[in-house]
C-alpha cells in the first residue's frame, strides 16, 4: 500500500512503487540531479528523501530513456534534464529525444499531471 506523507510528498519507496522503478535507479537519477528532492533528507539513521508527486512522471520518463543515457549516446544529459523540467511544469507533447525520435510525454507519464 502506498501512502503519501502528511504534507503530500512522497518518500523514496512510494515514488519507486508509483513509477515502477528500483531504489537503485531512483538513487542514481537523484545523484545525477535528474530527479529533485524536496530539501535535505530527514535527520537520523536511514533518513529518507522526499519528493514532490510530479517526480513520479519524471521517473517514468527516465526509465524509458535510461538505455540512451550511456557513454557514446546521442542523447545528452542536458537534453534529458530539459525534458524532465518540461514534465515538472506539466508541458506534455512530443519533443524529440534525438533527431527522428519523438516521445509522447503524456503517454509515458501515464496521463498524470503535476499537482
Amino acid at each position: 500500500m502506498t501512502v503519501m506523507t502528511l504534507d503530500g510528498t512522497l518518500r523514496s519507496r512510494e515514488l519507486c512503487e508509483r513509477a515502477g522503478v528500483t531504489y537503485k535507479q531512483l538513487d542514481y537519477w537523484t545523484g545525477l540531479g535528474l530527479l529533485e528532492t524536496l530539501g535535505p533528507p530527514r535527520p537520523g539513521y536511514g533518513a529518507q528523501r522526499t519528493y514532490a508527486p510530479q517526480e513520479v512522471a519524471v521517473a517514468r520518463f527516465l526509465a524509458l530513456v535510461a538505455p540512451w543515457l550511456g557513454p557514446g549516446s546521442r542523447l545528452s544529459r542536458a537534453r534529458v534534464q530539459m525534458m524532465c523540467e518540461q514534465i515538472r511544469e506539466g508541458d506534455r507533447g512530443t519533443p524529440q529525444l534525438v533527431p527522428g525520435v519523438t516521445v509522447d510525454l503524456d503517454l509515458v507519464c501515464g496521463g498524470t499531471t503535476p499537482s
